[in-house]
């Protein structure tokens, strides 16, 4: 076992299950086959109402008005789990230090054939597009 839980993203929401992967491929699985009968339900209850607010002789229109209320949030609601986001944001953290990578002695050989023998270097982190802009400003006004 490598991971002890697991955090699903679905549909914008996070759903955390405690246990291996295979054992959350399993609930997963049971999980959708349970949507799948609930959107099916949902469908059938949806296509009943529009067929019942179609033949409905105009004398029940109290009841029809209750009823043609109740398609559309039951429409609603099937509109918004089709459209819910797929996205998630993930604001750009805090700068941790100016070093992004550092390498000493890296050695690569394909077979007996070697490619990279004491490899070494650092890089930097970039400096912000701002302070270049303000930088060049500046250049550009002691002209």
């Amino acid at each position: 076992n490598v991971a002890e839980w697991i955090l699903e993203l679905d549909r914008g929401h996070g759903i955390p299950w405690h246990g291996n992967y295979s054992s959350w491929l399993e609930q997963k699985e049971q999980r959708l086959r349970v949507e799948e009968r609930e959107r099916e339900a949902l469908r059938k209850t949806l296509e009943h109402e529009l067929e019942w607010v179609r033949q409905n002789p105009k004398a029940r229109q109290a009841k029809s008005k209750a009823r043609l209320q109740r398609y559309e949030e039951l429409a609603s609601r099937e509109f918004q789990q089709r459209n819910e986001t797929s996205e998630i944001y993930i604001p750009p953290g805090e700068r941790l230090g100016e070093h992004v990578i550092e390498v000493r002695g890296v050695r690569k050989a394909y077979g007996e054939r070697l490619l990279i023998d004491d490899l070494s270097f650092e890089s930097a982190a970039r400096r912000h597009r701002r302070d270049h802009r303000s930088k060049r400003r500046g250049q550009d006004d002691a002209a």
